[in-house]
C-alpha cells in the first residue's frame, strides 16, 4: 500500500508527465499537419491527379507547401490558400533579389519565319510587372512549383503572357497559332 506521500508524488509525477508530453504530442499533430507534403498530398492528390503535385524541378525538395502555401511560416502555420495575394508574398520571402539577380537575362520571343525578334531585360520585366503591380509573381511563373503541361518547363510560357496582352498590332506575338516559345538567354 502507498503512503499518502508516495501517493502525492506518484501523481505529481503523471501531472509533470502530461503537461510535459501534451504539449509535444499537440505540436506534433499540428507541425504534421501543417507540414508534411505527404499529409498534404493525401487529399490534393484527388483534386488534381498526381502528376501535377510532383516536385518542382525549380525548388529544392525542402521547399515544402507551407513554404508558398501558408500566412505563417514560422513554428505553425496558421492559414493556407492557393491565391496570388498570398503566394505571391511569399514568393517574395525567398526571392527578394529576384530583380538583382535577373539585370543580365533577357526573355527572347522569334516570330515563325525568324523576320521579327522581340526581346527584353528580364529585370524591366519585372521592374514594370511587379513594381507597377499589373501582375504578381504566379501571374506569370503560374507552374513554378505545379507545371501541368506534358513536357514539363517549370518556367513561364507565352500563354500567361496571351492573358492580358491581347492588342492585336502591339502584341502580335501572342496572337498566332501555334504560339512561339519564351527564350531566356544569359545569367543563371
Amino acid at each position: 500500500m502507498l503512503t499518502t506521500r508516495q501517493k502525492g508524488l506518484l501523481i505529481g509525477t503523471a501531472v509533470l508527465i502530461i503537461l510535459v508530453l501534451s504539449p509535444l504530442l499537440l505540436y506534433g499533430v499540428v507541425r504534421h499537419t501543417t507540414w508534411d507534403r505527404d499529409y498534404c498530398l493525401s487529399c490534393h492528390t484527388s483534386i488534381q491527379g498526381e502528376e501535377f503535385w510532383a516536385q518542382s524541378t525549380k525548388h529544392k525538395p525542402s521547399v515544402h507547401c507551407q513554404y508558398c502555401h501558408a500566412s505563417n511560416n514560422g513554428l505553425l502555420s496558421t492559414h493556407f490558400s492557393k491565391y496570388t495575394d498570398l503566394v505571391s508574398f511569399n514568393c517574395r520571402q525567398c526571392h527578394w533579389n529576384a530583380m538583382l539577380k535577373n539585370e543580365a537575362r533577357k526573355v527572347k520571343v522569334t516570330m515563325p519565319g525568324g523576320e521579327k525578334v522581340y526581346e527584353w531585360k528580364l529585370s524591366d520585366m519585372y521592374k514594370w510587372h511587379v513594381a507597377k503591380q499589373t501582375a504578381t509573381c504566379t501571374h506569370c511563373h503560374y507552374n513554378i512549383a505545379h507545371d501541368s503541361s506534358t513536357e514539363k518547363s517549370y518556367q513561364p510560357s507565352i500563354e500567361y503572357c496571351a492573358g492580358c496582352h491581347y492588342h492585336a498590332k502591339k502584341d502580335d506575338y501572342v496572337r498566332i497559332d501555334p504560339l512561339p516559345r519564351l527564350v531566356f538567354v544569359g545569367g543563371k
